[in-house]
């Protein structure tokens, strides 16, 4: 099985979740406000950072530079008239400081986590990477993207979704969702540990 089969396999769970949640509220034209709530499995295989590495197209060191409104996976980004299958995604234009793996051109990327709120209505994905505007972040990116690739502009996700994005505080890359004993490493150990993976 591939390192990125590998990240996507605790992906697995969250997607059904995700689809039975949305298939909860499939009943026609439905006006009430609803919140779409998924969380998936935590996989241990993102703890390594070979893991990680090798999972992702793209590894950056940036800040967030600006959190787009959420939209609904539908042609003009509003709330369908019968959900089924449709989602709400949230993009984030990241500045880029370095790259780490695959350099780019730009400067700036975009960045797609699942969830947000589109007027009243919202999507919760617990297991998703979440952003805050000026944060530093070093993220783990790919540009495989089973639920909205083909919508709107050129984007990537977060490998091993929460799992592949570090917050950098004081010299440390931290991820606070995570236990404890894995939740900070020391900025530089972790970039050293990425080029060793290359």
């Amino acid at each position: 099985m591939s390192n990125k089969k590998i990240l996507y396999a605790s992906t697995l769970l969250a997607i059904i979740i995700i689809v039975g949640g949305i298939a909860i509220f499939v009943s026609g034209k439905n006006t009430e406000p609803i919140t779409i709530h998924s969380e998936g499995l935590w996989d241990v295989n993102v703890l390594n950072t070979t893991n990680l590495v090798k999972g992702s197209d793209v590894i950056v060191i940036g800040e967030v530079k600006e959190i787009l409104p959420s939209r609904w996976t539908t042609t003009d980004g509003k709330r369908p008239v019968k959900i089924d299958d449709e989602r709400i995604y949230t993009d984030f234009i990241i500045r880029v400081d370095e790259y780490l793996k695959n350099p780019q051109s730009t400067k700036e990327i975009t960045v797609r986590t699942l969830g947000g709120k589109v007027d009243d209505d919202s999507m919760i994905v617990e297991d998703e990477a979440e952003f805050k505007p000026n944060e530093k972040v070093l993220l783990f990116l790919t540009t495989e993207d089973p639920f909205t690739k083909n919508i709107g502009s050129e984007h990537l996700r977060v490998t091993g979704w929460v799992h592949g994005k570090f917050t950098i505080i004081n010299d440390q890359a931290i991820r606070p969702k995570l236990p404890q004993e894995h939740r900070n490493i020391p900025l530089q150990e972790l970039i050293k540990s990425v080029n060793e993976s290359k």
